[in-house]
């Protein structure tokens, strides 16, 4: 069954700040799409980007930042929908996309640590997250582990760290809002997070074939010598 929705696009707006505030969240426009592919969309995201599905690739390509499964059933979906299709909403035009300046690594993994404080007061990033590099510092677990935040997100990191999309962060920051340059410094650490921790995942495999393989030579060796006794023993005892 086909179902058409309006196509104004809902006025959502970031609550962290007046900068924020300021330039609205863009959502996907909802008219001429088929009822059923809008239920899989808002339950399984992950699954349509997964198989290839042209019109959640084409989305995730223009957004850059993959739409997160939520765990939301088909029956709430259904709720979710018809909520929109009566309730419309004022139509916006999108804010130009943000821009943000060069990013120093050096200074992200300082302000991640807290060794650098954020300048409008917010708590650092290890309080709630953590990432395998910074062993044994570790991190908090209140939050999911962001080794992968860079692959996760892509180019759309930056506008995730500005935007801060989840309730939490949202709640933290609504008035301690990171600053355009604390969120390249940010992203670039975690840019260089991700790519030290591919390197390794791509040194593991065959590390771990050579020691594999180390491991099978000397058990080999251990079991030939036992067997070569065995046969040495009764012979030389024969000849005695």
């Amino acid at each position: 069954m086909a179902c058409r929705y309006s196509s104004a696009r809902p006025r959502i707006r970031g609550k962290n700040s007046s900068r924020r505030s300021a330039r609205p969240v863009t959502v996907l426009d909802l008219i001429g799409r088929d009822h059923e592919w809008l239920v899989a969309f808002v339950t399984t995201p992950d699954r349509l980007i997964a198989e290839g599905d042209s019109i959640a690739t084409r989305l995730l390509a223009e957004y850059q930042v993959p739409m997160p499964n939520l765990g939301v059933t088909a029956t709430e979906a259904d709720l979710v929908l018809a909520y929109i299709e009566r309730a419309g909403a004022t139509a916006t035009v999108p804010g130009d996309a943000p821009t943000f300046p060069p990013g120093d690594p050096k200074m992200g993994r300082r302000l991640f640590t807290g060794e650098r404080q954020l300048a409008n007061g917010g708590p650092s990033c290890i309080s709630c997250h953590s990432i395998n590099t910074l062993q044994p510092l570790g991190g908090g677990t209140l939050a999911k582990d962001l080794t992968s935040a860079a692959a996760t997100y892509g180019g759309g990191l930056p506008t995730v760290l500005d935007e801060t999309p989840f309730p939490v962060m949202q709640d933290v920051f609504a008035e301690r809002a990171l600053t355009p340059q604390e969120v390249a410094d940010l992203a670039a650490f975690l840019a260089q997070v991700d790519e030290s921790s591919s390197d390794r995942s791509r040194l593991a495999f065959p590390l771990a074939g050579v020691v594999g393989t180390l491991l099978l030579l000397v058990l080999t060796g251990v079991l030939w010598r036992a067997r070569l006794r065995g046969v040495r023993k009764p012979l030389i005892g024969g000849r005695s």
